[in-house]
């Protein structure tokens, strides 16, 4: 397999949370169904949302057996990396790959990405929102704009708060000088905090 799409869901309320999650929820999981290149797991884990498990169970469970959801217990605080940690320990692809449950793919996300991948150990890309495409450095990467290898020794543990895609990606940046800036590739933002909520 060649993707592994990691998707941590709690559709509770927070500070500074979307509007409207279970709908955005269906939204991102519809857009990795829709993908053209189609060798890829999407695996959902449910922060301690019983409402996550209640629409994988009525819509996907039994129409999409590439697409998972795991249930565990609530973590302390929001944007808690052993959520996606979870995701990795299960995961089958060859490479991780990340979606919020507010944001989505467009559909050519995975057929862009994979060609571009060749044998790094990852890369990053920029990605759209707002109605343009928003340019990423070393200093503004998140989960919308990195993926790598599976076989990597990098951990999501500790990487907690609004800071936890920064610091994951520090190690990513620290530790595997084999990587590359490769150009867009479909990945749609559509939240912010304090910005777009689409």
């Amino acid at each position: 397999m060649k993707f592994s799409i990691i998707m941590p869901s709690y559709l509770g309320e927070y500070v500074n949370c979307a509007k409207d999650r279970d709908i955005k929820f269906k939204r991102a999981v519809d857009s990795v169904i829709k993908q053209l290149f189609e060798d890829w797991e999407l695996i959902i884990i449910s922060d301690g949302c019983h409402e996550t498990v209640d629409i994988y169970k009525s819509d996907y469970i039994h129409l999409y057996p590439k697409v998972q959801c795991i249930y565990i217990d609530k973590q302390q605080g929001n944007f808690v990396g052993i959520v996606r940690q979870k995701g990795i320990e299960i995961s089958k692809g060859k490479y991780i790959t990340y979606l919020d449950t507010d944001d989505y793919f467009n559909d050519d996300h995975l057929q862009k990405l994979e060609p571009q991948l060749k044998s790094y150990d990852w890369v990053y890309y920029d990605n759209f929102i707002n109605g343009k495409i928003r340019e990423i450095d070393y200093y503004r990467m998140t989960t919308s704009s990195v993926t790598h290898k599976n076989s990597l020794d990098v951990t999501w543990k500790g990487c907690n708060g609004y800071g936890q895609d920064f610091n994951f990606a520090y190690q990513l940046y620290k530790n595997f000088p084999n990587h590359a800036k490769i150009s867009y590739t479909g990945y749609v933002v559509c939240h912010t905090v304090g910005g777009v909520d689409l």
